[in-house]
């Protein structure tokens, strides 16, 4: 790996315009509000031990993520500054999960440097072609059960092969072990459709052990083995049924609702991250940097694994659509595609390097130009994306500030209402949200759940939004 390269002009523009997307992003954060589920978890009067039995068998087999609501939702003040404090925890995770990933997937070789640098690029392509940032940065409800499986999947993965890296019967190889255990069980725990995703690539990665022989098989088996009853527990849970019902109605799945909930997820989705010109142009710097290079473990080009990590990759990135495709016969949330976009990143960077060896571009030939001219494009395609246009909108226009500010008037408003004996309150209508936040479900409609969470969360009877304005 040729990591004595220096910084080149194009490869500081791109990494400069991915921080100036991440950085924005990441600054809108802190203006946002809870919404929705989070009050209703915030509201809960049961224990987490409970709580996480109550919706297990009546809403979810999400047990951790459950357990994570009643823990800490009910301790904080969500209205307050520990919200954004815990959004940013999220991020935390999910930006050092990038830079695991760039030393995962290059090595050690690449230096800690090079290593921030891709994970900030790979950090601005998330948050600039994930189709919605507000249910998934900006919403710790969301995030909890979607952006944060991305991240815990790299990390159990990474300690995994940190541990296969070990001498063998060392403290060392125990502890990573240990841990990397314990990260797949969270995945499983936190979203049925990343224990599933989690369980293919172990597989994966366990079979190719098994055939090449390697001494870190059985460590791989045993994660297998975790995942799989993990997504047994998650999967059969009572709750799912109950929650499937009331949201997609039940009911068989007819041949029409599953073309038309194919074709809708292709257009909207598949269809544009196929043809997505940031990763095509993504290629072209991978393939032509002078810094990154041949990871040790795709040197050699084996043919097994030319086909096999394309093919996992892809059937990774499926699983979400074919699971609302075949089971429910409809669209999912947005938040659900936020993290298939997620792993559709992880697995086009890992199949790139896969086939690096053969794809490379010579440094001759017209490669410094190639390289040059990518990474403008590059450059403007992100800061021209629609979502990072939304981020430097919001951020710049104070839109953001002005939405935080009227919705903390209003949560004091309610708590004033509270402390002063009024069982009903009537607030103003909602303020406008930031085009890149999930919009504000409180409506009109006092005996909406969103509605009742609210009135719970803060002490009275009912709770609903003018529509007269105001």
């Amino acid at each position: 790996m040729p990591t004595g390269a220096r910084w080149s002009l194009p490869g500081a523009a791109v990494v400069m315009s991915s921080g100036v997307v991440v950085a924005a992003a990441f600054l809108l954060s802190f203006s946002a509000v809870p919404l929705a589920d989070d009050f209703c978890y915030a509201a809960t009067r049961r224990t987490w031990p409970q709580y996480m039995v109550h919706m297990y068998q009546h809403w979810s087999g999400r047990w951790l993520a459950m357990a994570l609501y009643a823990a800490i939702w009910p301790r904080v003040d969500i209205t307050s500054a520990q919200y954004p404090a815990l959004l940013a925890v999220l991020w935390a995770s999910l930006l050092t999960s990038l830079f695991v990933l760039m030393r995962l997937v290059w090595g050690p070789g690449l230096t800690v440097a090079r290593s921030a640098a891709g994970a900030l690029v790979l950090a601005a392509l998330f948050l600039s072609g994930m189709p919605s940032p507000g249910e998934s940065m900006y919403w710790l409800a969301g995030g909890t059960q979607y952006t944060l499986t991305i991240a815990l999947s790299i990390f159990g993965v990474a300690a995994l092969e940190r541990a296969a890296k070990s001498p063998r019967g060392s403290w060392q190889s125990l502890s990573w072990s240990v841990l990397g255990l314990v990260l797949v069980g969270a995945v499983t725990g936190l979203n049925e459709v990343a224990a599933l995703t989690l369980l293919l690539v172990l597989l994966a990665i366990g079979t190719l052990a098994h055939v090449g022989g390697t001494p870190s098989a059985a460590r791989w088996k045993a994660a297998v083995l975790v995942a799989a009853l993990g997504c047994v527990v998650t999967v059969v849970a009572p709750g799912n049924a109950v929650r499937l019902a009331k949201d997609y109605a039940g009911g068989a799945v007819s041949a029409l609702r599953v073309s038309n909930a194919a074709t809708a997820q292709i257009g909207s989705y598949l269809l544009p991250w196929l043809t997505d010109i940031h990763l095509v142009l993504a290629s072209v710097l991978v393939l032509a940097s002078p810094w990154l290079g041949v990871p040790p473990w795709a040197q050699g080009g084996s043919r097994v694994r030319l086909v096999a990590v394309p093919a996992v990759a892809a059937v990774a990135v499926l699983i979400p659509f074919l699971l609302m495709t075949l089971k429910i016969g409809a669209v999912g949330p947005p938040r659900l595609y936020d993290y298939a976009y997620g792993v559709f990143l992880v697995g086009w960077l890992v199949s790139l390097a896969a086939w690096s060896d053969r794809l490379r571009l010579s440094p001759s030939g017209g490669a410094g130009a190639v390289r040059a001219i990518a990474a403008a494009l590059l450059v403007l395609s992100l800061l021209s994306a629609s979502n990072t246009l939304g981020y430097l909108a919001d951020l710049t226009g104070s839109e953001a500030r002005r939405f935080h500010r009227q919705m903390a008037r209003i949560h004091r408003s309610l708590r004033d209402a509270s402390r002063d004996g009024n069982r009903e309150v009537r607030i103003p209508a909602l303020p406008r949200s930031p085009v890149s936040f999930l919009s504000a479900p409180l409506g009109p409609n006092a005996s909406h759940w969103h509605n009742r969470c609210v009135a719970i969360f803060f002490g009275v009877e009912r709770v609903a939004v003018s529509t007269g304005g105001g």
